[in-house]
């Protein structure tokens, strides 16, 4: 496998990583906090397009199958998605000032859902060109490895943005219009320099496209469908915290100012660790190494209940300890289904699109359960209650926690997924 070729491939992740973090964790923040909006409604809102976002993915894998047959290929479908991608994300973000209720909740709901179609299209392909790219299993680990570490770049710089454009510009909507241009600037450098010169292997097939067929092959797939359960309670477990932190970091330890520098702290050492867990994989084996990071989490994440504005600085290191499991969490779940599906060239995006639907439904369901419930218990971002307080620790670490204890029991249950 040619190491430039991964490179090229590889770091278009960060930006696909970098927009991916605002539109997943921030979106419900920024407009609860900059416009007048009732976070129940908002809740319905964004669990309609989330649950959108989750049911279309099968359809874009097919569609992109379908255009594969027709010599179109992955990096033509993620040149032209990833434009329309930008200007939808820049949407999303830069509401006009002038839209109030009704308004605001129906230019949240159409940005949402064109971000989300050209965000899903671009990275199903993408995701789809790393199987392809691989040869063997060694290959496959060192290509997600490589790939997961780009996109934990472009979290980072995610993450950090914020802040330095807070303390820049001070506490602004228009903060969101310059992490906008940044995103874009992002794209356009890593498409023109480094994706354009990928080698792509192209597919040929003289198999008619049958979507029953091709759907016929996905639910037969035994343990194709196994990971699927598996990966779903594994993403509501990690989706959780990531819809809950910002008002676990503003309102339960009280410094929003620095969840930029939690952020960072936590992917930056994912990103340190990321060649751990591959050289840790390729002696003990993937699913060795990812139950050993799984508890790992667990027994960092736990300590997250008991941190409040009062000793706050813990916290940082919750992050740290936590971001060095993430690296196997990262890498492994790829590396799985790549194991499973690389005979299968012709099909190989909509078995990706269906794991990325699978992903979404547990962001998905951890969006809506975390927002109604904090409705519930009326949660109120300018006034918490001390209801609140109490609530939302439980949402972002106990709950997590549970989940990923059940994720281990599913493996070690299975005996066809611990032979991976």
């Amino acid at each position: 496998m040619n190491k430039k070729n991964v490179i090229n491939y590889s770091i278009l992740a960060t930006p696909l990583a970098f927009v991916g973090l605002p539109i997943y964790i921030n979106v419900s923040d920024f407009y609860i906090r900059n416009f007048d909006i009732n976070i129940a409604y908002l809740a319905f809102v964004i669990l309609f397009v989330r649950f959108v976002d989750a049911i279309q993915e099968p359809f874009l894998g097919l569609f992109s199958d379908f255009l594969i047959r027709k010599k179109i290929s992955h990096k033509k479908i993620v040149y032209v998605s990833s434009v329309f991608l930008s200007l939808s994300f820049f949407a999303l973000f830069n509401p006009p000032s002038i839209l109030q209720g009704f308004y605001i909740l129906a230019w949240i709901f159409l940005s949402m859902i064109a971000t989300y179609t050209f965000y899903n299209l671009c990275l199903v392909n993408f995701e789809s060109l790393a199987v392809i790219i691989a040869k063997n299993s060694k290959q496959r680990i060192e290509i997600n490895s490589y790939k997961e570490f780009c996109g934990l770049i472009g979290i980072i710089i995610a993450s950090a943005s914020p802040t330095i454009l807070r303390l820049s510009l001070g506490d602004s909507k228009n903060n969101y219009f310059f992490l906008s241009l940044i995103f874009i600037g992002l794209m356009l450098i890593t498409i023109i320099f480094f994706f354009n010169k990928l080698e792509e292997k192209i597919i040929t097939t003289s198999e008619k496209f049958s979507v029953k067929k091709i759907l016929g092959e996905i639910f037969a797939h035994k343990i194709f469908i196994k990971l699927m359960l598996i990966f779903l309670i594994n993403s509501l477990a990690v989706s959780m915290p990531a819809s809950v932190i910002p008002f676990y970091v503003t309102d339960v330890l009280k410094v929003p100012e620095k969840i930029g520098a939690f952020l960072v702290i936590y992917f930056l050492s994912a990103g340190l660790f990321v060649v751990f867990w591959k050289k840790l994989t390729e002696k003990i084996g993937k699913i060795e190494a990812w139950l050993i990071s799984i508890f790992g989490s667990i027994v960092t994440f736990i300590f997250a209940y008991f941190i409040d504005s009062a000793n706050y600085q813990f916290f940082y290191l919750v992050c740290f300890f936590s971001g060095v499991f993430l690296g196997a969490d990262l890498i492994m779940p790829p590396s799985l289904i790549s194991e499973v599906i690389h005979k299968k060239p012709d099909k190989i995006t909509s078995f990706m699109a269906f794991w990325s639907m699978i992903n979404k439904g547990g962001l998905m369901l951890a969006s809506f359960i975390s927002l109604i419930v904090l409705s519930l218990v009326n949660f109120d971002a300018k006034a918490v209650n001390d209801e609140s307080i109490t609530v939302i620790p439980v949402l972002y670490a106990i709950i997590p926690c549970a989940l990923k204890l059940l994720v281990v029991l599913f493996i070690i249950k299975s005996k066809s997924i611990r032979n991976l």
